[in-house]
């Protein structure tokens, strides 16, 4: 015996339920795929990768004894595009001896740039990814590579050209501090320590001083690295 009345129905129930799983599934929004994490370095640990409506968050670990003075990362997006992303203290050290360093600066998912956030400078040729095809559509695996890493006392890991100019900023940085700190302990120990324009004083001799890189200092550095890692241009 049949039920045309009944198969009718469920045929119906059958065919709405699909239509709402396709409706359900075509309006869910796509999700942004988790990066690739590469790292050049030994002493940083990548702790955690995630995505967020404001982007990606990376946080990193150092399992080293040394406080960490700059962090080098290359953010190849979906299309190849290579952008160079550091980050390094304007006082103190970056990241303290075993500390971690949570990089969350709202980075977004950039399908016209092929990559995440603004362009902030160009990578190394060891992180492009190899060529691939221009046809409309194609796309790569995107992925974050933790390129070079420099600490306080000098050493470096990862990739040489980012180290020495991590390791020009701190040595510069480092000099002029020394600079100041003599030119305040002068002003200090003088005659008008009691002058109320003291700190004013301190103040225009410090905008006096030279900006100028150190001759000692760029030969030391060119002599470390080499001219094929660092032109005398680029380090100064």
């Amino acid at each position: 015996m049949s039920f045309p009345g009944h198969s009718r129905c469920y045929l119906f129930k059958r065919g709405l339920l699909a239509a709402s799983s396709f409706f359900l599934l075509g309006g869910a929004p796509v999700q942004t795929p988790l990066p690739q994490i590469f790292n050049n370095t030994k002493s940083l640990v990548v702790e955690s990768v995630d995505v967020d409506d404001s982007g990606f968050n990376v946080s990193l670990r150092s399992a080293s004894p040394e406080a960490v003075f700059g962090v080098a990362l290359a953010v190849i997006g979906e299309h190849g595009v290579c952008d160079l992303h550091t980050f390094r203290p304007f006082s103190g050290s970056l990241i303290e001896p075993n500390g971690t360093f949570e990089i969350v600066s709202g980075w977004h998912w950039d399908s016209e740039a092929g990559g995440l956030g603004p362009r902030l400078g160009a990578c190394s040729t060891a992180v492009v990814p190899e060529s691939h095809s221009n046809t409309p559509g194609s796309s790569i695996t995107p992925r974050i590579v933790i390129d070079a890493v420099d600490f306080e006392d000098g050493t470096y890991e990862g990739d040489q050209a980012e180290s020495a100019m991590f390791e020009a900023e701190r040595l510069a940085r480092d000099l002029q501090r020394k600079r100041i700190v003599a030119l305040v302990e002068e002003e200090l120990n003088g005659a008008a320590t009691e002058d109320a324009n003291c700190v004013g004083a301190v103040e225009v001799r410090v905008s006096s001083l030279t900006v100028q890189p150190d001759p000692e200092m760029l030969h030391t550095l060119q002599i470390r690295f080499g001219p094929t890692v660092t032109t005398e241009d680029s380090t100064r």
